[in-house]
């Protein structure tokens, strides 16, 4: 299925970054390469993934892309006519959906993930902004010494927005 192979892919990318590196500094294949991937700053795929689609997120929030790209996110503000928590924050509206093919796509995976960015990051320019998440991912990456995915990105930008708050 679809899922299956967004995990395999993923997965198979990853595998080959972290043999590649291990065979560049002459490492055994039974020692981790996240180590090797913070000392050079190069950044695993996953997070390479993550930080694409919080930046381009970013640029369609921005209205900086082309209009099919900005019609597929809705604010919540733009649902609710009354404040809420989420129109306040300005988060984006989360359409339901029953397919795990629809929960992987780009337009749900970015709404999960632009909410969870806490809003004083969120505001920042796009330089900072990339910047910004650029750090906090690879310390993220050096803390949780395992590679994550962009489930666990949200979680990690959940807990810094509840940290922020």
């Amino acid at each position: 299925s679809e899922t299956s192979f967004y995990k395999t892919s993923f997965g198979q990318r990853s595998v080959i970054d972290s043999w590649v590196l291990r065979l560049i500094f002459f490492k055994s294949n039974q020692q981790s390469a996240i180590p090797l991937f913070i000392k050079t700053k190069i950044q695993p795929f996953n997070i390479m993934y993550v930080q694409s689609l919080s930046s381009l997120m970013h640029d369609i929030i921005n209205k900086k892309t082309p209009e099919n790209l900005i019609n597929l996110f809705t604010h919540v503000s733009d649902i609710h006519q009354y404040a809420t928590r989420s129109s306040t924050s300005k988060n984006l509206f989360t359409k339901p959906s029953r397919l795990n093919l629809q929960l992987n796509s780009f337009s749900r995976i970015g709404v999960r993930l632009w909410n969870s960015i806490p809003g004083d990051i969120r505001v920042m320019s796009k330089r900072s902004f990339k910047k910004y998440l650029s750090d906090h991912l690879f310390s993220t990456l050096e803390s949780e010494d395992h590679y994550f995915d962009v489930s666990e990105s949200i979680q990690a930008f959940s807990k810094l927005k509840s940290a922020v708050s």
